[in-house]
């Protein structure tokens, strides 16, 4: 994953080069839900639980940059025309990747913000399929490793329990090739 290095190293020299000087660090979780094009050919996939973990920089009131880490958990592909029976094969995909963004941030009450996020998503998409039933017993595995860069966007709500401590609501929908992945979660962070 050489675009996460890259992606670390330049998140790591803005935030150090920043006068604002207000780091934070946070966490979110939740369920994160594959979408396909209608024209693809690829069957469904089930939805899992996910996870985001981000470092950010308030470069001013309003704006501030984000590196993440997203793991986007492992969906089961369903299986289409043609293929082996769902009991015989075992597909999933594990889409995860580092998350370069820039945040708005504008108060609604006193403690209670709405942000939005835009930003590039550099990532890696594992696929393994294992057929699970062969005459002479033994399981075949392959997997495959993706990487490529796409977008990231968000929106959400921030609510600031006390001076260092907030809590989080978001989606955000990150794009893997052909499928948009719809994250929704909640989480805390803390302000250094």
């Amino acid at each position: 994953m050489r675009y996460v290095v890259k992606l670390a190293l330049m998140a790591a020299l803005l935030i150090s080069n920043c006068c604002f000087a207000q780091v934070y660090l946070g966490g979110t979780a939740g369920a994160s839900n594959p979408n396909v094009g209608e024209d693809d050919p690829t069957p469904e996939l089930d939805s899992d639980i996910g996870f985001r973990v981000y470092l950010g920089n308030q470069l001013s009131e309003k704006f501030s940059v984000e590196v993440a880490y997203v793991d986007l958990g492992s969906y089961d592909v369903g299986t289409a025309d043609g293929m082996p029976d769902a009991n015989e094969l075992e597909d999933t995909l594990s889409p995860m990747g580092a998350e370069f963004s820039f945040v708005g941030k504008w108060p609604i009450f006193k403690h209670l913000s709405v942000f939005g996020r835009v930003g590039l998503f550099a990532w890696e998409v594992e696929r393994s399929i294992v057929l699970e039933t062969v005459p002479d017993g033994e399981s075949p595995t392959s997997e495959f490793i993706e990487d490529g860069r796409d977008y990231a966007l968000g929106f959400g709500f921030d609510y600031q329990f006390a001076r260092n401590f907030g809590f989080t609501l978001e989606i955000n929908q990150y794009k893997t090739d052909k499928v948009e992945n719809n994250f929704a979660g909640a989480g805390f962070y803390f302000t250094f």
